[in-house]
């Protein structure tokens, strides 16, 4: 391990106008290391929590980057864009006038629980190794399948003709740009999201947060007051105590037999300073593989 690297989780508020790998980026700058990563990107233009990880904690950032993501969201109608949100070109105006409290409500609902929703042709995902972005740009636009997302929940903050509100909870690839479409749709009119907050990652949220600029302002030092261990960051999963010559095992990739029933097929195991050791992933029986190694094979 690199002397004086860090190791663990930022809970950062990003602003608008900056890429998820601008944050990065700067963090790398902070902490004067490379070994830094995000779980789960936020568009330029949307503001809120990103999760960044530091050291060996960028080995659970996929652990992270599935926590359900709760947004604030504010969809205008009436108007149609390229991207499906403020950034894109207009390319559509219908009318809105007959939309009303009661049919915004009655739209929105449908959209509870398990859905399938067609991926934006402006966003990361790949097609023939281009990402989809990188062929809209050039006007080009390719079949896509939908995927299936859920959304745990979605409530009307308030309606505002023609403005709606919305706050979100949902799975991992949800766009909320493409729910703003499909709303739209819905409601016999055009649409597309005006504004995005990200409030939370599972139990990570603003109140906890620290925006971006006063990070960049403090030196390390002080910085690293801010970074949250792996075994908080990963508050969700169970944790199993690990005695000494367990922990010897982990480190060394070695699967053990535990007679425990924890709640789902996929721990941590802790040490006697509840530090993480290892992520774990029960097989057959009671045997238990350690899928990811975060302890330092010396122990340090």
């Amino acid at each position: 391990m690199t002397a004086g690297q860090t190791t663990g989780v930022l809970n950062i508020l990003k602003p608008a106008g900056h890429t998820s790998h601008d944050v990065v980026a700067k963090v790398r700058r902070v902490f004067h290391q490379r070994r830094v990563g995000h779980a789960g990107t936020l568009d330029p233009s949307a503001r809120g929590v990103l999760l960044v990880g530091l050291g060996r904690a960028t080995r659970i950032l996929e652990y992270l980057g599935e926590l359900p993501k709760t947004y604030r969201a504010r969809i205008a109608l009436g108007i149609s864009t390229d991207t499906h949100d403020a950034d894109g070109a207009i390319t559509r105006r219908a009318p809105w006038g007959h939309i009303n409290w009661k049919t915004v409500r009655e739209a929105v609902e449908t959209f509870q629980g398990d859905i399938l929703q067609m991926p934006p042709m402006y966003a990361a995902l790949k097609h023939d190794g281009q990402p989809l972005y990188a062929l809209a740009r050039q006007g080009i636009s390719v079949p896509r399948k939908a995927r299936p997302v859920r959304i745990h929940r979605i409530v009307v903050l308030s309606w505002q003709p023609p403005h709606i509100d919305l706050e979100i909870t949902c799975s991992r690839g949800t766009y909320v740009r493409s729910l703003a479409r499909d709303l739209g749709d819905m409601l016999g009119t055009g649409a597309y999201l005006e504004s995005l907050v990200r409030t939370a990652i599972g139990a990570h949220d603003l109140r906890r947060s620290i925006s971006l600029g006063a990070l960049t302002a403090l030196g390390q030092a002080s910085a690293k007051k801010h970074v949250i261990s792996m075994r908080t960051a990963l508050a969700h999963l169970p944790a199993i105590q690990a005695r000494c010559s367990e922990a010897q095992k982990l480190r060394h990739g070695q699967a053990l037999e535990l007679d425990i029933t924890p709640s789902r097929d996929l721990a941590l195991a802790i040490d006697e300073r509840g530090d993480v050791l290892a992520v774990l992933v029960r097989q057959e029986g009671n045997t238990w593989h350690p899928t990811k190694v975060l302890a330092p094979v010396n122990g340090a």
